[in-house]
């Protein structure tokens, strides 16, 4: 039996050892690869009903020439419901901050 359908994002395991690896890897390839997110921490609690997922990372919006790149800072909570499996999402932007960067720094 598979423990993740990736088409409905539906996580089929109470296993969170194997619940955190899937959420970890899905943040990987949505945001690592296409926005260059870096996690800053990520952890998996439990409670009697449900999983819970926080993950702190950041974001680069990179400014052109003369123009100031943004860093963001990002909170996302993802909870499981035990029964139900439906996970909701609740993503918060802590910090946003400006960058300038000197011409010699550009490659």
């Amino acid at each position: 039996m598979n423990v993740y359908d990736y088409d409905t994002q539906t996580i089929y395991t109470n296993d969170t050892s194997l619940i955190e690896s899937i959420l970890n890897y899905n943040y990987y390839e949505d945001m690592y690869q296409t926005q260059g997110s870096k996690v800053i921490f990520a952890d998996l609690m439990q409670t009697q009903n449900s999983f819970v997922y926080s993950i702190y990372y950041t974001g680069v919006v990179y400014g052109d020439w003369g123009l100031k790149d943004k860093l963001f800072v990002f909170h996302d909570v993802l909870t499981m419901d035990k029964e139900s499996r439906i996970i909701k999402k609740d993503c918060q932007q802590l910090r946003k901050l400006f960058c300038e960067v000197s011409p010699e720094y550009h490659y």
